[in-house]
This record gives C-alpha cells, structure tokens and sequence, in this order.
C-alpha cells in the first residue's frame, strides 16, 4: 500500500469515527452517499509485539436529581465518566440525548459538554444539564462520552469512548 493510499484510509477512518460522534439528528442531514466509508481490504493485522500495551477502561452513567418529577419541576441530569484504567482519558466530550417533548432545556454544560483537561485515572467526572417539566408524559435519555488516550506524549494515541442509558424520566 502507498503512503497516500494509508494516509487516505486513516483520514475516512477518523471522519467516519467524528460522524458516528455526532447527535443521530444531525447525521441524518447528511445524505448516505456523502458518508465516508473507508476500506480495509489493505489492511494488515497488527502483530502483539506491535499491539497498544497501555490500558484504559472507563464507563459512564447517567442520573437525575429527582425522579418522578412535576409539571413545572426542573430535574438536573447528570452524565458521569468513571475512569477505572491506568491512563488519563483526554478531552473528554459529554453529549446527552433526549427522547421526549415533555421537557425544556434550562442550562447546559459549559463549553458545550466538553472537558479541556483529562479525567485522570481512578477519577470521575460529572456534567449536568438542567430541564424543566413542560407536560405529563416520560422522557428517556442516553449519553455517550468520547475521549483520547495517550499512551505516552507524543502518542501513542487513540480515541474511545463509552455510552450510558437509556434512563427513563417519569413526569406526573
């Protein structure tokens, strides 16, 4: 394989990773064709001498500040990032979806939900958005946390990230 070939299969790798990233409402804006889809009939295994030797492991959950709730309430989301590795988790990027009508967004997270800083390992790091009951009904939310891992500086590095939910919201 030629330079430019795996220097163009990396480049549709990450964006097809930064797209799979977004909110499903904004990737189906995007036609299907203009989707990157990279090519891996090149591809060579690594071999275990070659493999990434560091180790990461994180989890995230989501929770609410009271739940049932009521008309009028405003109930604070939480989406957590719990770092059980023994590598920092960079950069780390919170994005909270919501399934429902029955509630209005009060606040968000500063800086768009993203962390410029690491959560270390052994640590945990929470974000909070705040809604309020707009009507009856339930309201039920995911999150997904993507990060880098940096095996050392410069790199080794990749990107990982780790999903929570769905939770239900109960509105009375």
């Amino acid at each position: 394989m030629c330079a430019s070939s795996a220097l163009l299969m990396s480049l549709g790798t990450f964006l097809l990773i930064l797209f799979t990233l977004l909110p499903i409402e904004v990737q189906q804006m995007f036609p299907p064709d203009l989707l990157p889809v990279p090519s891996f009939e090149e591809a060579q295994p690594v071999q275990p001498e070659e493999a990434v030797s560091g180790y990461e492991s994180t989890y995230a959950y989501l929770t609410f500040s009271q739940n049932p709730i009521q008309i009028g309430d405003e109930v604070i989301v939480s989406l957590s990032l719990v770092n059980t590795g023994t590598l920092a988790a960079g950069i780390p990027s919170f994005t909270l979806y919501l399934e429902s009508d029955a509630l209005e967004l009060v606040s968000t997270p500063d800086n768009g939900g993203v962390l410029y800083g690491a959560v270390a390992a052994g640590s945990t790091y929470t974000m909070q958005w705040t809604y309020r009951a707009a009507s009856t009904g339930t309201a039920e939310f995911s999150g997904r946390v993507s990060y880098e891992v940096h095996e050392g500086y410069p790199g080794p590095a990749y990107w990982s990230g780790t999903s929570a939910g769905p939770e239900v919201l109960v509105i009375e």
